[in-house]
């Protein structure tokens, strides 16, 4: 499908702490790759910088050149006094992309939370609205899936569900996804270590 990313000779620095240091390696999509690699390491930082317009042309190199990216940070950017749907029917429309009834209904059942669709966000649990922040990233059907730690706040068979629908885009996206601690049933393509200032990619 021509899906890739090559980084070349990244370098990442906090204040005075080098994170990074002339990185570069190549990742041919679709495919999922997880991101390991201890706290403060640089990995949230990693995927922040992909989403740098200033880095693309000199250190990212994407295939399709303008992929569509959806990103999931730990700030979820939900506006909690809309409905989950309400949420999903304004994000996709800015990215000039709204979504039809049918979708955004196929979306909810999905994820298994269509009763919360009508219901606002701050009476969510953590668990759910992390589900709501998860269809935002997938509502624009992005080829680029950029995830920092998201089974954060799921329960064990919402887990089971996010890996079922991750394996299923991973057939069709290129997608990065920051862990924490090793998952299950995830069909991994590669792996990116972050270690002292450095990438090892198996």
């Amino acid at each position: 499908m021509g899906l890739s990313l090559k980084v070349s000779n990244l370098s990442l620095s906090i204040g005075n702490k080098t994170l990074l240091r002339n990185v570069s390696f190549d990742l041919e999509g679709p495919g999922l790759f997880t991101i390991l690699g201890e706290n403060g390491a640089g990995k949230s930082t990693f995927l922040k910088a992909l989403l740098d317009p200033d880095r693309k042309s000199e250190t990212f190199l994407f295939q399709p050149k303008s992929p569509r990216i959806g990103y999931l940070s730990h700030e979820l950017g939900l506006y909690s006094s809309l409905s989950a749907k309400e949420n999903i029917e304004y994000f996709s429309s800015l990215q000039g992309n709204s979504l039809p009834e049918s979708e955004i209904k196929e979306l909810f059942q999905v994820f298994k939370i269509k009763e919360k669709a009508k219901d606002p966000i701050y009476t969510l649990s953590r668990g759910q609205k992390q589900k709501v922040a998860l269809m935002r990233t997938l509502s624009m059907d992005p080829n680029l899936i950029l995830l920092d730690e998201p089974f954060t706040g799921l329960d064990f068979a919402s887990k089971d569900n996010l890996i079922e629908i991750l394996n299923a885009w991973s057939n069709k996206a290129l997608i990065l996804i920051v862990l924490h601690e090793k998952v299950d049933s995830l069909h991994i393509k590669g792996r990116l270590e972050f270690l002292d200032s450095r990438i090892s990619y198996a």
